[in-house]
């Protein structure tokens, strides 16, 4: 080991006093980021718009699931005689529909008469009024369109379509993000932190996305996997 000479000695105290000094510890944030690469734009801006429709869509789902619960106080129930008897089905199947929740949702297993199934049926058939057939087919059309229209009325005194509305238009933007996020390669960190809030945010609006969640969730992902690996140097 070479002999330290006294010049060497001063630099070197010169150099650890600077170190210690509250000045270089608050520039050395600042050297860092000078020497680690910047994130793409591209990116970034994408990443803002992120956050703010995922916490627009919290807030348009919470507004959703209120307006449900109201909806479930209120709305009327099905009167006995639309509900279809088991059996029979070749004949009771052309005049009913499976049951529904108000989003769509089968209530399973029963079927209920429908006002559209039964005035199709009663026309394609040319059923005359005059029979038995015909006034109870038509008494049941009659109660069908007016379950089903207090049915609309709950659901407008809930504010359910409004709010099932917003919810679905922001769930339509959000999964508008993964084509973006997927045309820019990540470069630091941070960026690869955007892909990550994205996958969780489709996730997190699953049940709006239905099927397509898991494409846009398992694209992104693939897409984050690879960022990551090229960032902390691993094989790609």
């Amino acid at each position: 080991m070479s002999a330290t000479t006294p010049q060497r000695r001063s630099f070197l105290a010169a150099l650890s006093a600077f170190v210690a000094t509250p000045a270089a510890l608050a520039a050395a944030p600042a050297i860092a980021a000078r020497v680690e690469p910047a994130e793409a734009p591209e990116l970034l801006a994408p990443g803002e718009e992120l956050r703010t429709l995922l916490a627009t869509y919290r807030e348009a789902a919470s507004r959703l699931a209120s307006a449900r619960e109201h909806y479930e106080r209120i709305k009327p129930v099905p009167p006995a005689e639309l509900i279809v008897p088991a059996g029979n089905q070749w004949l009771t199947d052309p005049l009913s529909d499976r049951e529904r929740e108000i989003d769509g949702t089968i209530v399973p297993p029963r079927r209920i008469y429908d006002r559209r199934s039964l005035q199709v049926h009663i026309i394609a058939q040319d059923v005359p009024r005059t029979t038995r057939e015909g006034r109870r087919l038509r008494r049941l059309a009659r109660l069908a369109k007016a379950y089903e229209a207090a049915k609309e009325a709950a659901a407008r005194e809930a504010g359910y379509w409004e709010a099932d509305e917003v919810a679905g238009d922001v769930t339509a933007r959000l999964a508008g993000l993964t084509h973006r996020l997927l045309q820019v390669e990540p470069k630091t960190l941070a960026g690869a932190r955007i892909l990550a809030e994205a996958c969780a945010g489709l996730w997190e609006a699953r049940d709006r996305l239905g099927a397509g969640a898991h494409t846009h969730t398992s694209t992104l992902g693939l897409h984050l996997a690879g960022a990551l690996l090229r960032i902390t140097g691993g094989p790609t």
